[in-house]
């Protein structure tokens, strides 16, 4: 899934760098609609099949390496912005797709070689249903609990910025600065609170104590 999924990615990601040659109106949009649906089904194979690796691979650290994992995802949120600016004014529309779809490519054929072989019980696993978990108090609760949290992130995105301009007159550099705070704090945070996680602080109060202070917050 790991492999297929940045495969997927990848050629989606090339594919649509290529869309600003399609015929205009209904068929460009068309087009975009599948293939960013298309993009977006190997994005969540991917990144559901690296959280599960490492919590196979690291049963006794799962909290540590995903705070690891966390940081290089708010690493590249950080510099992704920037990077896709620079190769647009380099190439235009086309080039941001070709590098990033190329580059998934390439790990995608890194990974066939590197990537360890996943012993899993399928037996066992066959056992449980989605609608299984969902049922078990702990995982509905943290399950909802992700949901309200990445919402609290994200419902400002659309307005902020224009908030920002018209109530301080913040420029797009600002405002641009102003949203990087929150990507560098997620990318020293993650590693810090996974490893205190896994030696001193259980993950349900970990849990309360970020859910009291993000609804305090908002």
């Amino acid at each position: 899934m790991f492999t297929t999924g940045l495969f997927v990615c990848g050629s989606t990601s090339v594919l649509f760098g290529f869309l600003n040659l399609s015929p205009d109106g209904a068929t460009f949009v068309g087009l975009c609609f599948a293939v960013r649906i298309a993009e977006a089904t190997g994005a969540a194979s991917f990144i559901t099949a690296s959280y599960a690796i490492i919590a196979n691979e690291f049963p006794g650290r799962v909290a540590t390496m995903f705070g690891l994992l966390e940081t290089f995802t708010g690493l590249g949120a950080t510099i992704g912005p920037p990077i896709g600016s620079l190769l647009y004014k380099a190439g235009g529309f086309i080039l941001p797709f070709i590098v990033m779809g190329c580059l998934l490519l390439l790990t995608a054929a890194v990974s066939i070689c590197g990537l360890p072989k996943q012993e899993l019980d399928k037996e066992k696993l066959s056992r449980y249903t989605y609608l299984d978990l969902v049922r078990i108090p702990n995982v509905a609760i943290a399950a909802v609990t992700i949901i309200v949290a990445a919402v609290t992130i994200s419902y400002v995105e659309p307005f902020l910025s224009g908030h920002l301009d018209i109530q301080f007159g913040l420029g797009p550099e600002q405002v641009g600065v102003f949203f990087l705070s929150d990507c560098v704090v997620y990318v020293v945070a993650a590693p810090l609170l996974g490893y205190l996680c896994d030696k001193y602080v259980s993950t349900k109060k970990r849990g309360k104590v970020g859910s009291t202070s993000k609804s305090k917050i908002v």
